[in-house]
Formats: C-alpha cells, structure tokens, sequence
C-alpha cells in the first residue's frame, strides 16, 4: 500500500466551526488494495468513528482520515483476504 491517506470528503465545515456535530453520512467504506491492485480489505467506520479520525487537508481544504492500526481494529470488516469475517 503506498499511501495510507483515503480520497477528501468536501462539503463538511471547516476545522474551526462546529457544524460537523450533525451527521452527513452514515458511514464510510475505506476499500483498500495492494500494490498490484489486489483486494485486500474493506473496511466500514461511522459517522462518529470518522470524526475520531478526520484530517483537516490544507491544500484540498477538504477532510481525509488515515488507515492507522487503531482505525482498522475498530472499523467493521466488511471483506478481509484470507481471514474469516
């Protein structure tokens, strides 16, 4: 994997305001591949658990969120390779 980034979400406030409170979505499928674009997971987070780990992304001034360990041990397991769901 050579990023561990996921594309921007626009259309949510910007960092300093407090409109992110009310839900826009109900949740995010993060689909993750390898280097040669082989399926390995897909992962879901909610609304809340998105919050937890937004990015404000200066340049898109947009938010993202990381695929960190933490994310992965919380997120629903939708599809993972080679392990039982």
């Amino acid at each position: 994997m050579s990023s561990n980034l996921t594309v921007v979400f626009y259309g949510l406030n910007h960092p300093y305001s407090n409109g992110l409170k009310i839900p826009k979505f109900e949740f995010v499928l993060s689909v993750i591949f390898n280097n040669g674009l082989e399926l390995l997971k897909i992962l879901e987070i909610d609304w809340f658990q998105f919050l937890k780990f937004k990015i404000w992304h200066k340049t898109m001034r947009a938010w993202n969120h990381s695929i960190t360990k933490e994310l992965i041990s919380i997120a629903k397991k939708i599809f993972t390779k080679n392990e039982e769901v």
